[in-house]
Order: structure tokens, then sequence, then C-alpha cells
């Protein structure tokens, strides 16, 4: 049968098969990306954050190309280039393989339009590779940049070290036309090189920075001197030591930039002056996530953002209080006509589970303040403020995992619940959790129910298994792809439909 249809036909069937949309999106993923409820080898239910459920659809359409150049000689012929349209690399052994297949053939990776590079937190012992640091592996790395012409997105979650200098040369040389999506780790002693590296990719539309504690003083020589222009970067997303980029930033063209994305982590000290940023490239956002610890003026981050449509930050920051009624937060100067979806972080400390739960029942004095700041902004979450809400999300992961482990908010806690949940229906505005979920909804353990890619375990314990689930596919079933493909959905497997639901206190 595969002889009777032209290599065209084939190469389309092909197409519709391994299409997956959400790897040639340049778009980084945000914190408004919905989590997935899974169930683990244990029996118990966590949760799948967005970046690992893009790295579950790069597997699967690995095992899927893999299939199809596996079912005979005419389909191996034309299929295998598609092996090599976006390359995910979880093993040094694949590294070192990918390496010896370009060098073989460099044709192989014009192809390739994602490249994506995850922490190795094994050593790959029957292949004899013990890598401690990506820095062992920047002569490979550099390798397959070079034969990678047509790359568009490139992301190493790892911190490249002294290896970022070279790293960021290659991609600037044999990739600065094509290059959109960039996502690097690395120290912040090395903003230098990052800044000439931005300068010399004009085409870029996202970028994601993880900036690690710098391991000596911050010199910027030259680079401190250079007014970057940007026109086609959209989304910025920063973590960490972000302190001395931003700086450097406010003072850059950025014409496109609608999302912006701060996340601190840990750090208290050293940020940036984030209104000053904001001053110059605040009057285009729509989007805006403050993940940070610290206190930030919210009034006069709303007003130099005036066309925000989505807002995330910390309510456990401590609220300006209304002149004329210190119980009542003062989050606007004047009503945002255009915030449709709000974003809420941390609240470790608003329903007394968890470690932070623990803790709170020993420091009740320390647990009020931060639950007084929670009530009264959440209390500033209304119509009057904010005309268009639609939408307000609970978007930490590990405080859903808490309630789920406790089946509900701890003692004395349940009652806030209760009030914030008669607050947003009383306004028509949905109250969600980090999953797109309605708060309080919990997935109910009965029944025997797998994850959305029927995973049972993390990334660091498939990724062993992975080759020989690859083996073991059904070669006769793949000889069936031309009908499913005709059917255009047979391909995809649907959204998890949790087994049953359950409101705290059930």
């Amino acid at each position: 049968m595969s002889n009777c249809l032209p290599a065209e036909l084939w190469t389309y069937i092909f197409d519709l098969a391994t299409e997956e949309p959400a790897l040639l999106d340049c778009s980084i993923p945000v914190a408004w990306d919905q989590s997935v409820w899974f169930k683990t080898m244990f029996g118990e239910w966590a949760l799948k954050p967005p970046h690992e459920r893009l790295n579950e659809i790069q597997r699967k359409s690995y095992a899927t190309k893999k299939a199809i150049v596996s079912t005979n000689k005419l389909w191996r012929q034309i299929g295998s280039e598609y092996l090599f349209k976006y390359v995910f690399i979880e093993r040094p052994s694949q590294l070192r393989l990918l390496c010896e297949l370009l060098d073989k053939n460099s044709s192989r990776g014009w192809w390739t339009k994602r490249f994506h590079l995850v922490r190795f937190f094994r050593e790959d012992k029957t292949s004899g590779d013990k890598h401690a640091s990506v820095d062992a592996l920047e002569d490979r790395l550099i390798s397959v940049i070079r034969n990678m012409p047509n790359l568009q997105i490139f992301g190493v979650k790892w911190p490249l070290g002294s290896s970022f200098g070279p790293v960021a040369d290659a991609l600037c040389t044999f990739c600065s036309n094509s290059l959109r999506t960039v996502h690097w780790s690395l120290s912040a002693s090395s903003l230098s090189r990052v800044i000439w590296a931005l300068a010399s990719l004009p085409n870029l539309t996202s970028i994601t920075i993880d900036f690690q504690n710098p391991v000596g003083p911050i010199r910027l020589g030259s680079a401190s001197d250079l007014s970057l222009t940007l026109p086609h970067v959209a989304q910025l997303s920063l973590q960490n030591s972000f302190a001395d980029f931003v700086e450097q930033a406010a003072g850059w063209v950025l014409p496109s930039l609608v999302s912006l994305t701060l996340d601190s982590g840990a750090i208290v000290d050293g940020l940036p002056d984030i209104p000053i940023f904001l001053m110059v490239h605040g009057l285009n956002l729509t989007y805006l996530d403050l993940n940070i610890i610290p206190p930030i003026d919210t009034p006069t981050v709303l007003d130099l953002c005036p066309n925000l449509r989505t807002f995330s930050f910390n309510p456990d920051w401590s609220p300006e209080s209304d002149p004329l009624d210190v119980d009542v937060a003062r989050i606007v100067r004047k009503p945002h006509e255009h915030i449709t979806h709000i974003g809420l972080h941390e609240l470790l400390h608003a329903f007394g589970v968890g470690y932070t739960g623990t803790m709170d029942a020993r420091q009740p004095f320390r647990a009020n303040l931060y639950r007084r700041n929670n009530d009264l902004t959440f209390a500033a979450l209304n119509l009057r403020n904010f005309p268009a809400l639609r939408c307000i999300r609970v978007l930490n992961r590990g405080l859903l995992s808490d309630l789920e482990r406790a089946n509900g908010p701890g003692s004395g806690c349940f009652e806030r619940w209760e009030r914030w949940w008669s607050l947003c229906s009383r306004q028509n505005v949905r109250l969600e959790d980090c999953t797109g979920g309605l708060l309080g909804n919990l997935p109910e353990l009965e029944g025997d129910v797998e994850d959305e890619d029927a995973t049972e375990t993390a990334l660091s314990e498939e990724s062993l298994q992975r080759d020989g689930e690859f083996d073991a596919i059904n070669r006769s079933e793949l000889r069936q792809l031309l009908n499913e493909c005709r059917k255009m959905n047979a391909a995809r497997v649907p959204p998890m439909q949790v087994a049953g639901q359950m409101r705290f206190g059930q």
C-alpha cells in the first residue's frame, strides 16, 4: 500500500500525524498556563506544571516519529527529516548521538526548528557519560548549533556557566536571522555577554533568562553604554537575580513588548526599581506578572500600565490603606478599566495547610499579619476597582497540593475560603486554582485514573526507560497510520477527565 502513494502525499500525511503546534509556538510559558492533576506511581495526586506538559508533548512527538521511520524503508526515507524537526535532549548520550549524526550528514540539521536541552539529573552510566555541568558538553553543543541554520527556538534549562559565551557566539553566528526564542540559564556575572548576544539577535520575539547568583562582581564594561533596540521582542521573562538586567533594559527600545514576567524566587534584597522600568515600557503591556517577595507600590504599577489585561502579583504584600478607612486596601488610585484576569502568587499562610501551616501554628502573630494582608487585598479585587474583572486565579501549585493532601483548609481558615468565594460569586467573577478549575474542587481519590500522558513518574524517572518504551511499540498498529491521519484527531490524546471532584470539606 505504501508504494501506491506518491512521496508528496506521504509527506502531507506525516505532517498531519506529527504536527504539534505547541512545539513550534515561539511564545514562552507563563504562570497562567494551566497545570494538570495526575496520579503518581504511589497512587497519590500531584500537579504537573506547564513546562513538564510541554516536555511530555516533545517525548510523545518523538515516539510517533520514531514509529513512522521504523515501519518500512519508504517511510524511513521520507520521514527521517521529522526526527530532527524538534530536538529534545534529556540525556548526555542523546546529545552525543545527535552530534555524530549531524557531523556525518549536516543537511539533517536544516530541518531543525526547536532545540531543547534539560538538566541531566543522573549519569548515563550505560554509555559512560558522566557530566557534572554543561561546560563538559560545550563542544558538542556548539557543534550541534553550527549545523542548525534554521533554528527558531533554543532552550537550555541548565546554568551554562563559562560556556555561555561560546554558545551565544555560535547562536549569533549560525542562527542570528532565524532565531525567535531563547531560554538561557546563567550566572548574573555574565550580564555583559547577554547584552552583546541580544544585540546580535535582531529577530528575537521571546526571551527567558534565569539569572543565577553571581559568582563574582558584575562588570559590564562597554556593554553598559550599549542602548539596544529589539523591535520584535514581545515577551520578556526574568528569574532570580535579574536586578542589573532590568536596570540596563530600562534604557532600551522595546516597542513590541506586551508581556513581562519578573520572578525573584527567594531573593528579598537588591531588587531593581520596577516602576522606573515600567515608566519606559509599561504603556503597551497587556500581561504583567510580578512574583516578588518584597512589596511593590501596586497603585503606581497599575497607573503605569493602563492597557493591562492580565495582572499577577503577591497578595502577601502589605497593601496601602485607604486614607478614610484603615481596614480598606487601596491597590488602585483610579479604576483600572482593562484588567480582566488577576493572578495571586504565594498565599501560603492563607489556608493553614502544609509546612507553612505547621509553622503558623507556632507563630500565630506572624500568620495573622499575612492573613490580614491577604484579606484586605482580596476584598479590594472588586468591580469598583476593576470594572472588567472576570477571573481571579490562585497560581501557587504548592498551595493547591497542600490543600489536596489536607482535604481543604486548615482549622480556622475554612471561613476565609467561604468569604472569598462569596465575594466572587456576588460579582460574577470566577475564582480558580492553577489548573483552571474552581478553587475548592479537588480531585477525588477514587478509581484508577491515569494522567493525561499515561505517565506515572516525573522526568527523571521516565527518561531512563524511554528507549525501552519506544522499542515496544506495536508496528502492526502503525501501518494503520494512513486511516488515522484521515480522521485528523485520532492521533491526539484527549485531556484527562478526572474521575470525580469534591469540594473543600466534603
